[in-house]
């Protein structure tokens, strides 16, 4: 009998955790884990946290006294590495593999933990009741996503890091409109008026975000 897996998204707030302690506006993509003795060193990528800022941000990740190691390192003018030893019994990530769960992607935003992983469509109900266990773990969100959803999901980590709030909206905007479309469905004009701007103030901000990721994408 074939058994049937789908894919899930889970969104969570972590009380105690160094992700309640990050900046507001803090994002970031785990990029790798390994584990090491008591710890688990997670590598992550983030955004917009370089220099003097990085200092700032290893002392308020550190008010979780679970973090024993903390290095970063500036990667570009909008994103750093930081490379991380937590007490792997603390962790979330330690929660979900116990339970079987090894997401595809993990990410923090707006202090919340982001999780896409795959499931047995008939073990989900018992693993939300898991989950319900830990008196730290309060779930915000958790829901099945399309599998053709797995890819901009994903990319959507990146798009967080790379690209300002402005520059995701227009681009979302221009995506939902048709702009990308060939034969396009809406023109640079329609656009700039709907969005209440100037049509060379439009095509420079679409720019900046495509010279972002086919830079990231391209060196």
């Amino acid at each position: 009998m074939q058994v049937s897996a789908l894919f899930y998204k889970l969104e969570i707030e972590h009380s105690g955790c160094w992700t309640n302690y990050v900046p507001p506006g803090y994002h970031d993509m785990l990029i790798g884990y390994t584990y090491y003795n008591d710890y688990l060193n997670a590598i992550r990528l983030t955004k917009d946290f370089n220099k003097g800022s990085l200092s700032y941000l290893k002392t308020m990740i550190k008010k979780d006294r679970s973090v024993k190691l903390i290095n970063t390192y500036d990667i570009d003018s909008s994103s750093s590495i930081i490379s991380m030893n937590v007490d792997y019994h603390e962790t979330f990530l330690d929660k979900l593999i116990a339970l079987r769960i090894f997401p595809i992607k993990s990410s923090v935003c707006n202090r919340h933990e982001n999780y896409i992983f795959i499931s047995e469509d008939a073990k989900i109900a018992n693993i939300k009741d898991e989950l319900k266990e830990y008196e730290r773990v309060k779930i915000i969100m958790i829901r099945e996503i399309k599998s053709d959803a797995i890819v901009p999901e994903i990319g959507n980590f990146l798009i967080d890091i790379f690209l300002t709030d402005r520059e995701k909206e227009i681009m979302k905007f221009a995506k939902e409109n048709g702009f990308f479309n060939i034969p396009r469905g809406s023109s640079n004009t329609e656009l700039a008026n709907q969005l209440n701007i100037s049509k060379m103030a439009m095509n420079v901000e679409i720019r900046k975000a495509l010279n972002k990721i086919v830079n990231k994408i391209y060196k």
